[in-house]
């Protein structure tokens, strides 16, 4: 977090020093909310070890297994949702590198198949997609000026040096529950 911070802010900016931004399996994977979909789908497969095998002793046991299959279902459909939206998200973020061309304030964005170079203008608008909860889960649609646009999830590398270089592109926020990047937002 403080190398974060230390490499984003003041001479050690994307703005001022080039710097070279790869999304990796690890960095996409290893993350806040991966421990969380995997602590959820222990916790489902928990709850459904004490329906099938725990005896409940209370004056009404079909109701404590109703209750705790219930339990079980809600978490660990939300587990589930956590790895689906990270696999979708997962084919907009491999093989991406951002680099910064600080000198002539323009930035390279090496997709799976092209790299486009951006500068000022290029970018028309940029489009927000969170489910605006604390797992953070979303994606960012850019618009560019030629008619094209391509997504890239919040957990792809170097998003923060996008948003230095284009401060001043319109912004548009739009909520989503479970914010799955379309296949139409691939760049062609």
């Amino acid at each position: 977090m403080l190398q974060s911070t230390r490499d984003s802010i003041g001479s050690r900016s994307p703005l001022k020093v080039n710097r070279v931004y790869e999304t990796t399996a690890w960095s996409f994977f290893v993350s806040f909310e991966s421990f969380y979909a995997l602590h959820a789908l222990l916790f489902g497969g928990f709850s459904a070890y004490c329906v099938i095998f725990v005896r409940f002793a209370t004056p009404n046991p079909e109701l404590g297994r109703l209750l705790m299959s219930l339990l079980g279902l809600i978490v660990t459909g939300l587990g589930i949702m956590i790895v689906a939206v990270d696999l979708n998200h997962w084919k907009f973020a491999r093989h991406i590198t951002i680099e910064t061309f600080p000198k002539e304030h323009e930035l390279e964005v090496h997709l799976k198949d092209f790299t486009l170079r951006l500068k000022d203008g290029d970018i028309d608008r940029i489009v927000v997609y969170s489910n605006n909860t604390r797992l953070n889960l979303g994606f960012v649609s850019y618009y560019l000026a030629n008619g094209g646009h391509f997504a890239l999830p919040f957990k792809t590398k170097g998003m923060r040096a996008i948003q230095e270089y284009f401060k001043n592109v319109r912004v548009e926020y739009r909520i989503q529950r479970i914010p799955l990047i379309p296949v139409t937002d691939r760049l062609d």
